[in-house]
Protein backbone atom coordinates (compact mmCIF):
# COMPACT_ATOMS: atom_id res chain seq x y z
CA UNK A 1 0.00 0.00 0.00
CA UNK A 2 3.23 2.06 0.58
CA UNK A 3 4.26 2.17 -2.52
CA UNK A 4 1.11 2.62 -4.60
CA UNK A 5 1.01 5.81 -6.24
CA UNK A 6 -1.22 8.65 -4.85
CA UNK A 7 -3.82 11.09 -7.51
CA UNK A 8 -0.57 13.80 -7.39
CA UNK A 9 2.35 11.00 -8.70
CA UNK A 10 4.19 10.39 -5.74
CA UNK A 11 3.85 7.19 -3.55
CA UNK A 12 2.34 7.34 -0.08
CA UNK A 13 5.66 7.09 1.48
CA UNK A 14 6.55 10.32 -0.54
CA UNK A 15 3.41 11.62 1.04
CA UNK A 16 4.32 11.65 4.49
CA UNK A 17 7.79 12.34 4.13
CA UNK A 18 6.36 15.34 2.19
CA UNK A 19 3.70 16.08 5.13
CA UNK A 20 6.40 15.84 7.63
CA UNK A 21 8.75 18.10 6.04
CA UNK A 22 5.62 20.50 6.14
CA UNK A 23 4.56 19.93 9.65
CA UNK A 24 8.41 20.70 10.72
CA UNK A 25 8.18 24.34 8.38
CA UNK A 26 4.42 25.07 10.09
CA UNK A 27 6.12 24.36 13.68
CA UNK A 28 9.61 26.33 13.07
CA UNK A 29 8.33 28.58 11.24
CA UNK A 30 6.07 30.25 13.79
CA UNK A 31 8.56 29.68 16.62
CA UNK A 32 10.99 31.42 14.47
CA UNK A 33 9.22 34.52 14.43
CA UNK A 34 9.02 34.54 18.02
CA UNK A 35 12.97 33.96 18.30
CA UNK A 36 13.31 36.65 16.09
CA UNK A 37 10.42 39.35 17.21
CA UNK A 38 9.69 37.89 20.68
CA UNK A 39 11.96 40.77 22.81
CA UNK A 40 11.12 43.29 20.38
CA UNK A 41 7.39 42.94 20.71
CA UNK A 42 7.89 42.48 24.82
CA UNK A 43 9.49 46.01 24.81
CA UNK A 44 7.69 47.99 21.99
CA UNK A 45 3.81 46.63 22.90
CA UNK A 46 4.29 45.22 26.72
CA UNK A 47 6.45 47.81 28.16
CA UNK A 48 9.11 45.37 29.61
CA UNK A 49 12.31 45.45 29.71
CA UNK A 50 14.78 43.26 27.48
CA UNK A 51 15.89 41.48 30.69
CA UNK A 52 12.74 40.98 32.13
CA UNK A 53 11.63 39.76 28.72
CA UNK A 54 14.08 37.66 28.47
CA UNK A 55 13.45 36.32 32.07
CA UNK A 56 10.24 34.90 30.87
CA UNK A 57 10.80 33.22 27.60
CA UNK A 58 13.86 31.60 29.33
CA UNK A 59 11.46 30.36 32.16
CA UNK A 60 9.21 29.10 29.62
CA UNK A 61 12.08 27.22 27.22
CA UNK A 62 13.05 25.74 30.90
CA UNK A 63 9.50 24.43 31.26
CA UNK A 64 9.71 23.28 27.56
CA UNK A 65 12.65 21.18 28.83
CA UNK A 66 10.78 19.77 31.29
CA UNK A 67 8.01 18.62 28.10
CA UNK A 68 10.60 17.15 26.27
CA UNK A 69 12.30 15.09 29.08
CA UNK A 70 8.59 13.94 29.57
CA UNK A 71 7.61 12.82 26.24
CA UNK A 72 8.18 9.34 26.56
CA UNK A 73 5.14 9.40 29.54
CA UNK A 74 3.18 11.61 27.56
CA UNK A 75 3.36 9.25 24.27
CA UNK A 76 2.33 6.58 26.67
CA UNK A 77 -1.38 8.53 26.57
CA UNK A 78 -1.60 9.96 22.96
CA UNK A 79 -0.61 9.03 19.42
CA UNK A 80 1.79 11.01 17.68
CA UNK A 81 -0.83 12.84 15.72
CA UNK A 82 -2.50 13.72 18.63
CA UNK A 83 0.98 15.22 19.90
CA UNK A 84 1.51 17.54 16.44
CA UNK A 85 -2.10 18.25 16.81
CA UNK A 86 -2.54 19.76 20.30
CA UNK A 87 0.97 20.90 19.85
CA UNK A 88 0.39 22.69 17.11
CA UNK A 89 -3.50 24.06 18.67
CA UNK A 90 -1.74 25.50 22.03
CA UNK A 91 0.78 27.27 20.07
CA UNK A 92 -1.96 28.70 17.40
CA UNK A 93 -3.47 29.08 20.91
CA UNK A 94 -0.37 31.13 22.20
CA UNK A 95 -0.24 33.26 19.12
CA UNK A 96 -3.83 33.82 19.22
CA UNK A 97 -3.27 35.56 23.00
CA UNK A 98 -1.23 37.92 21.44
CA UNK A 99 -4.01 39.31 18.11
CA UNK A 100 -5.65 41.65 20.27
CA UNK A 101 -2.76 43.46 21.49
CA UNK A 102 -2.35 47.29 19.47
CA UNK A 103 0.22 49.62 18.78
CA UNK A 104 0.74 51.05 22.13
CA UNK A 105 2.43 50.64 26.01
CA UNK A 106 -1.03 49.48 27.89
CA UNK A 107 -0.86 45.83 27.09
CA UNK A 108 -1.06 44.23 29.93
CA UNK A 109 1.82 41.97 30.26
CA UNK A 110 0.33 38.85 31.54
CA UNK A 111 -0.91 38.48 28.24
CA UNK A 112 2.80 38.38 26.94
CA UNK A 113 3.73 35.79 29.75
CA UNK A 114 0.90 33.18 28.85
CA UNK A 115 1.66 33.95 25.04
CA UNK A 116 5.25 32.70 25.37
CA UNK A 117 4.65 30.37 28.20
CA UNK A 118 2.05 28.50 25.54
CA UNK A 119 4.07 28.63 22.50
CA UNK A 120 7.59 28.21 24.21
CA UNK A 121 6.69 25.77 27.45
CA UNK A 122 4.16 23.60 26.21
CA UNK A 123 3.08 24.15 22.38
CA UNK A 124 6.59 24.17 20.12
CA UNK A 125 8.46 21.38 22.35
CA UNK A 126 5.32 18.58 22.52
CA UNK A 127 4.64 19.39 18.65
CA UNK A 128 7.64 19.54 17.31
CA UNK A 129 9.41 16.76 19.36
CA UNK A 130 6.32 14.71 17.83
CA UNK A 131 6.77 15.76 14.34
CA UNK A 132 10.66 14.92 14.47
CA UNK A 133 9.24 11.69 16.05
CA UNK A 134 7.10 10.92 13.13
CA UNK A 135 9.93 12.00 10.23
CA UNK A 136 11.84 9.35 12.34
CA UNK A 137 9.60 6.63 12.15
CA UNK A 138 8.82 7.19 8.39
CA UNK A 139 12.25 7.91 7.53
CA UNK A 140 13.24 4.17 8.58
CA UNK A 141 9.98 2.29 6.85
CA UNK A 142 11.01 3.77 3.57
CA UNK A 143 11.68 1.73 0.38
CA UNK A 144 11.14 4.22 -2.27
CA UNK A 145 14.07 5.84 -4.13
CA UNK A 146 12.69 9.41 -3.14
CA UNK A 147 13.63 8.93 0.58
CA UNK A 148 16.52 7.54 -0.14
CA UNK A 149 18.10 10.65 -1.83
CA UNK A 150 16.72 12.77 0.53
CA UNK A 151 17.07 11.31 3.49
CA UNK A 152 20.96 10.64 4.84
CA UNK A 153 21.46 7.15 5.83
CA UNK A 154 23.13 5.89 8.92
CA UNK A 155 26.40 4.73 9.05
Amino acid sequence: FASADTWIGLTVYDCCILGCFLLNISTKGSIASFETMGIAIAQTHFDMTSSKAGMIVSCSGAFGVFCLLSMRSIEKYFSDIQLIAGGMAVMGLGIGVLVPIEDQFDAPGWQYMLAIFLIYGIGYPIGHTAVIGIFSKSKFRLAHPFGKWLLPRPI
